[in-house]
């Protein structure tokens, strides 16, 4: 018998207790073989989540969307209506749009002044969780896959990866919202249910799931490199401008003033649109591809959609609106990063230092 149980494997005493410096009272696992690094790891996972205050990150992010999309709302409209050609007007006939003022004119014209931020509360519905994702995931993405402990500078490949993944993360969450908002943005018949719920209501209604992700494939093409540049390219331009010295807050040498951090956004949101900007085309018109005003045998895909665009006008259509997007585009990535990285510190401090916080 003592052979036998000495032939026989030896059984592992694995324990589950609570660990009372977790939060919430986590459950941490406690195993006696040395060798199986994997579940020791977990409580301290356990605990740098807890220490990053992934709430904050939260918080910074949807205030940072909401916040940056409200500022550029009629530029983020006027540009979708470019992308689609004008498609929809009150009489039915499509009608394009030639220039920027143009646009506005006829934007006030059908609308009135609150018509430049048709469709804002549905873009900032869908905008609050998907900027609050985006920058949380980023981070996390960050510390996943390349260790990033906010001690360590990752290089600008590592920033696109982590952005694109972060990116292709919130896109897919929200996409929903996004196909709503755009859908309203362009139509002037009153063909689209005005609120959030019967607007989804209608798409899963008439189209199924897959009617409420279309689209999805372009947008997925080009927000992943549009995020993941954004970022790389303003962690670059940030941390040269405190190489050189530029642009520091006089209050804290260490960090760059609000101002100087919209213009690196700015110029990193001009950078990642330059190259996503095609595919952004092709998923608006994708989008609203089944309104009435498209007629039958509209395109319903990427490539078909994208070789009517480029049949009709040549490859520079695939570019309509870029001009407004660049002045839409700069700035809200610009507020954007901007807000986030002030609303995040306030509530770090908040969170490290509640009377200090308040006496500030």
């Amino acid at each position: 018998m003592e052979e036998d149980r000495q032939a026989s494997p030896q059984r592992r005493d694995t324990r589950v207790s609570f660990d009372p410096s977790l939060s919430g009272g986590d459950m941490a696992v406690d195993d006696d073989d040395d060798d199986d690094e994997g579940l020791d790891e977990v409580p301290e996972l356990i605990r740098t989540v807890r220490k990053e205050r992934w709430w904050a990150t939260l918080i910074a992010g949807g205030v940072a969307g909401a916040v940056s999309r409200t500022c550029v709302a009629p530029l983020e409209r006027m540009k979708i209506l470019f992308q689609v050609r004008g498609l929809s007007t009150k009489d039915g006939a499509p009608r394009r749009h030639l220039g920027v003022l143009e646009s506005l004119v006829n934007m006030y014209q059908k609308d009135g002044l609150l018509g430049f931020w048709k469709g804002n509360g549905l873009n900032c519905i869908r905008v609050v969780p998907s900027s609050a994702i985006q920058f949380s995931a980023y981070a996390l993405y960050k510390r996943l896959f390349f260790g990033d402990d906010g001690t360590v500078h990752l290089s600008s490949w590592q920033h696109v990866v982590a952005g694109g993944l972060a990116g292709a993360t919130s896109t897919t969450l929200t996409y929903p919202l996004d196909l709503i908002r755009a859908r309203r943005t362009v139509d002037f018949k009153g063909d689209v249910p005005t609120g959030l719920i019967s607007g989804l209501a209608h798409v899963f209604r008439h189209e199924g799931i897959a009617g409420a992700f279309r689209g999805i494939v372009p947008s997925l093409c080009g927000i992943v490199p549009y995020i993941g540049i954004d970022f790389a390219v303003y962690d670059l331009l940030k941390r040269s401008c405190r190489h050189r010295a530029w642009g520091l807050d006089p209050a804290n040498p260490h960090d760059l003033r609000p101002q100087t951090k919209v213009l690196c956004g700015a110029v990193a949101g001009v950078c990642g649109m330059t190259v996503a900007f095609p595919f952004d085309t092709a998923r608006r018109n994708l989008q609203v591809a089944t309104l009435k005003v498209r007629g039958e045998g509209y395109p319903t895909n990427m490539l078909q959609i994208m070789g009517s665009i480029v049949r009709e006008g040549g490859v520079l259509a695939l570019y309509r609106g870029l001009v407004p997007n660049y002045l839409k585009a700069g700035p809200s990535v610009g507020i954007s990063f901007a807000t986030f990285e002030y609303v995040k510190a306030r509530l770090d401090d908040l969170a490290a230092d509640p009377q200090g916080a308040q006496r500030r």
